[in-house]
């Protein structure tokens, strides 16, 4: 009984490795491909998109400044970000003010300007 409980280890170790040998390979075949896709080294053309973002942000806890939101963005993006970020001036939060409501208009937003 010993003796096949040590083929059984031995067994499911070797099931171990090839399982992680495989997986090993296909992380690195995918790092191979994102490297070479990053890289432009591939045939194919790097293509490149531009997105245009227009919003608003409120920060009801007064935590952040235009600088903070710009860090933010490019830290937590591999993107090019050529920002222009404009803070309005500090004014008192309410529970009844509309950016804290759905179906905030434009014009809410941009009175605080």
């Amino acid at each position: 009984m010993f003796v096949s409980c040590l083929a059984g280890q031995k067994h499911f170790k070797s099931i171990i490795r090839a399982k992680w040998m495989e997986c090993r390979r296909l992380l690195f075949a995918g790092l191979r491909h994102d490297r070479e896709r990053l890289s432009g080294t591939n045939k194919e053309a790097k293509m490149a998109r531009t997105f245009k973002i227009t919003g608003y942000l409120v920060d009801a806890n007064d935590n952040y400044d235009a600088e903070d939101i710009e860090g933010i963005i490019e830290r937590h993006t591999d993107l090019i970000a050529n920002l222009k970020i404009v803070a309005s001036s500090e004014w008192k939060w309410d529970d009844d003010c509309p950016e804290n409501f759905e179906g905030c208009t434009v014009e809410d937003y941009e009175r605080r300007f």
